[in-house]
C-alpha cells in the first residue's frame, strides 16, 4: 500500500496546481514601430544612424503613451556624447572648435536619424558649409582645387589646433600638393625655392587672379625683387630684418606724432608684408586690424552697448580716422565739428529756424559718443541728466509735486527736437492749438467744449514739465479759474454762506476742466451731481416720493455757488415754497384749517421728499399724528 502513496501524493499536486488561476498573462509591450510603422519607411533609407538600424529608439528617446511628444534623454550634445565620447573628450583638449560643436548643435550640420549623405550630412558637404560661410569667397573665378574636391580636404569639420580648423600648419598643407622643389614652382616663384608663408600672398579658395594671387600683391613682390627685403641663400630666402627700415627705404616716414605703430616703426602690426584682398595692404578687414588693440563699440554683442555708430558697426575705422598721422585729436580725418557733417546733412542739424546750440555750432560730441553708447543714438548719457547739465535751471523743477510723465521719465526729446525746429524751445509741435499735447492725450472727452481745452490752449492751465499742483496745474484749481472767471470771483465773495466746494476753491468737484455735454460743464445731471455729496437728502424718499423740484434741479431752491440765505436757498423759506405752493382753501383746509405761518413749512415737511405724497416727516408728535393741532396751536394761524 505504501509503495502507491509516494505516486499518487505527486499525482494530486500536479492536478492541484493545475486548478489553480495563474492571472491574466502580462501583455507585450509596443514598440515605437508598431505605432509608427511610416517612420520606418521614411528613416532606414540610405545611411542609417545605428541606433535606429538596431530598432532602438529608446537609446536617444523617452517612450510616450497617451499623450504624444518626441522627447529626448537628455539635450544634443550630451546624448551625442554617450557614444561619441571622443568627440567630447578631444572637443575639451582642441584649441579651435568649430561653431555649431562649440554650441553643442550636432544636428545643424548631421541627420540624426538617417541620410543620403555620407556622415549622416543633412545636406551635401560644401551646401552645408556654404549654408554659414560666405558663398562669394568661394566662388572667384580661379577656384582652388581642394575647394572642387571637398572642403574637408583641408579643414577638419569638428576642431583643430591650427587656426582655421586646417587639418595640418597652413605650409604643411599646401606642400603636401605643391613640391616647393618643382622647377615650376621655382619658375612660378621668380627663381625662389619657397617653403612656408603661402598664404601671404595666395588666397586659399579662390581668386580672380591667376595662381590665386591675393587682390594686392606688394610691388616687389610683384617684379620678383623679393631680394629686396629678403636675404637669400641657396636659392632660400631669409627671413627679413629691420622690417620698419625696410619698408621707410620706399615708402614716407609719418614722424613721430602718429598711430603708436607708426611711432614705433611697427610697419606690420597693420600692414601685410606681401598680398593682402584689403586696401592699403592691410592684413585683414580694417574693423579686425583696429579691434587687436581697440575695442570701442566694435562687439557685436557688448551687452552695456544699446546703440552703435554706423562706420563701426560695418568696420568703417578709416572713414573718420587716418591710419598713419593727422593734425586732429584721436587722428580724425577733419575737425571733429566738421567730420560728422561728410555723412549726416548740415541743414538737417542745426541749420532750422531754431537751433539747438551744439547743433549750430558742430559740437556733436557734446551730447554724443563716436563709436557706442548705452544710451539710444549714442547719447553720452540719459536725456535728462545729459539736457540737465546745460538746462540746470529746469533740472531744479524734478522737485516738484505733480511732474509731467516725458519729463519725470527723462524723455526731452518726447517734446522737443534735439537738433533744430521751426518752433520756439524746439518743440515737435504747437501748444497753441494743442498739437504737441494731443499726440499722447488723445481728445477722448465728448462734449469737452470749455474754451481753453476747445481752443488747444492746454498751456492756459498746465505746466510743461512740473508743478506744486496734481495733474501740473499752475496754481490751486478755484485761483487758475478765476483768472478767467473774474465775475464769479467777485460774486462768491459776497455770499454769506458759501457752497463747500466753492469755499474750498474746488470748482473741479462739480465742473469738468476740459468741458461737458451738460450745462454749466457739470460733472453730471441734476440731481445726481448733487446727491453724490449729499446723500443723506434722499434717505427717505428713494423708497417714497420726492418733492418734485429735488427731483428735477436742485438750483430751484439751493444756489449753486452759495447764498445770503440759510441752506443757500435763493430765496427766503417764506417765500420760496409760497412760490409754489398758494396759500387758498384748499391749502388751509388740508391743513386741519390752519394758516401756517411764514417760514414753518419745515417744521412738518421733508423740503427733498418723504415716505409718502405729504412729504411729511416720517416720525411725528403724537397730538399731529392724530390731525389734532389745536391742543397746541390757538387760533387760526399756525406759530
Amino acid at each position: 500500500m505504501r509503495k502507491w502513496f509516494f505516486p499518487l501524493a505527486i499525482m494530486a499536486l500536479f492536478a492541484a496546481a493545475s486548478c489553480v488561476s495563474s492571472g491574466p498573462a502580462q501583455r507585450p509591450r509596443k514598440g515605437c514601430l508598431d505605432c509608427h510603422p511610416e517612420m520606418a519607411a521614411r528613416y532606414k533609407q540610405g545611411l542609417v544612424h545605428k541606433p535606429v538600424a538596431d530598432n532602438k529608439c529608446g537609446s536617444c528617446h523617452l517612450p510616450h503613451g497617451m499623450i504624444a511628444g518626441i522627447n529626448l534623454r537628455v539635450d544634443e550634445p550630451q546624448l551625442c556624447y554617450a557614444c561619441h565620447k571622443g568627440l567630447a573628450q578631444q572637443r575639451s583638449q582642441r584649441k579651435n572648435i568649430h561653431e555649431p560643436l562649440e554650441k553643442g548643435k550636432c544636428t545643424v550640420c548631421h541627420n540624426p536619424h538617417n541620410s543620403v549623405f555620407p556622415k549622416l550630412l543633412s545636406q551635401p558637404e560644401a551646401k552645408g558649409c556654404l549654408s554659414c560661410h560666405d558663398k562669394a569667397e568661394f566662388s572667384r573665378a580661379v577656384v582652388h582645387a581642394p575647394v572642387v574636391r571637398g572642403c574637408d580636404s583641408c579643414h577638419d569639420p569638428h576642431f583643430s589646433d591650427n587656426p582655421a580648423l586646417l587639418i595640418k600648419k597652413s605650409a604643411n598643407l599646401c606642400l603636401s600638393c605643391h613640391q616647393a622643389a618643382a622647377p615650376e614652382m621655382v619658375k612660378a616663384h621668380s627663381g625662389y625655392q619657397l617653403s612656408r608663408g603661402c598664404l601671404e600672398c595666395h588666397t586659399p579658395h579662390s581668386s580672380d587672379r591667376k595662381g590665386l594671387l591675393k587682390r594686392m600683391v606688394h610691388l616687389p613682390v610683384a617684379r620678383g625683387k623679393c631680394d629686396g627685403c629678403h636675404g637669400v641663400k641657396d636659392g632660400h630666402l631669409l627671413s627679413a630684418d629691420n622690417s620698419a627700415e625696410k619698408c621707410l627705404t620706399c615708402h614716407e616716414d609719418n614722424g613721430s606724432d602718429g598711430h603708436k605703430p607708426v611711432r614705433d616703426k611697427n610697419c606690420t602690426v597693420c600692414h601685410a608684408w606681401h598680398g593682402s584682398d584689403y586696401p592699403g595692404m592691410m592684413k585683414a578687414p580694417a574693423s579686425v586690424v583696429c579691434r587687436s588693440c581697440h575695442d570701442q563699440g566694435m562687439r557685436k554683442r557688448d551687452r552695456n552697448s544699446r546703440s552703435r555708430h554706423k562706420p563701426v558697426v560695418k568696420g568703417q575705422c578709416l572713414s573718420c580716422h587716418n591710419g598713419h598721422s593727422g593734425r586732429e585729436k584721436h587722428l580724425l580725418n577733419k575737425k571733429s565739428n566738421e567730420l560728422c557733417f561728410t555723412c549726416h546733412k548740415r541743414e538737417e542739424f542745426g541749420g532750422g529756424k531754431v537751433s539747438h546750440a551744439p547743433a549750430a555750432s558742430g559740437d556733436c560730441l557734446r551730447c554724443h559718443r563716436p563709436h557706442q553708447s548705452k544710451q539710444v543714438k549714442l547719447l553720452r548719457d540719459r536725456q535728462d541728466v545729459l539736457c540737465f547739465s546745460c538746462h540746470r535751471r529746469v533740472s531744479l523743477e524734478k522737485g516738484r509735486y505733480s511732474l509731467h510723465k516725458p519729463f519725470v521719465k527723462g524723455n526731452c526729446a518726447g517734446c522737443h527736437q534735439p537738433h533744430q525746429g521751426e518752433r520756439k524751445n524746439l518743440l515737435r509741435a504747437g501748444v497753441d492749438n494743442g498739437a504737441l499735447c494731443l499726440k499722447c492725450h488723445p481728445a477722448t472727452d465728448k462734449g469737452a467744449n470749455h474754451s481753453p481745452y476747445a481752443g488747444g490752449e492746454c498751456t492756459v492751465c498746465h505746466t510743461a514739465h512740473a508743478s506744486d499742483y496734481s495733474l501740473n496745474l499752475k496754481n490751486k484749481v478755484g485761483v487758475l479759474c478765476f483768472g478767467c472767471h473774474e465775475d464769479k470771483k467777485a460774486e462768491f465773495k459776497a455770499y454769506k454762506v458759501k457752497h463747500k466746494p466753492v469755499a474750498g476753491l474746488n470748482c473741479s468737484g462739480c465742473h469738468r476742466a476740459h468741458g461737458s455735454a451738460i450745462g454749466a460743464n457739470l460733472i453730471n445731471k441734476q440731481p445726481a451731481l448733487c446727491l453724490s455729496c449729499h446723500q443723506d437728502v434722499a434717505k427717505y424718499w428713494k423708497g417714497g416720493v420726492a418733492h418734485q423740484p429735488a427731483l428735477e434741479d436742485c438750483s430751484i431752491c439751493h444756489g449753486q455757488h452759495g447764498s445770503n440765505n440759510p441752506g443757500m436757498l435763493v430765496k427766503p423759506l417764506d417765500q420760496l415754497c409760497v412760490g409754489c405752493h398758494q396759500v387758498s382753501d384748499v391749502f388751509i383746509k388740508k391743513h386741519k384749517g390752519i394758516r401756517p405761518g411764514p417760514g414753518s413749512c419745515l417744521k412738518c415737511h421733508d423740503p427733498h421728499g418723504g415716505l409718502e405724497e405729504n412729504l411729511l416727516y416720517p416720525v411725528s408728535h403724537a397730538p399731529f399724528s392724530k390731525g389734532k393741532c389745536t391742543p397746541c396751536h390757538k387760533g387760526g394761524r399756525g406759530k
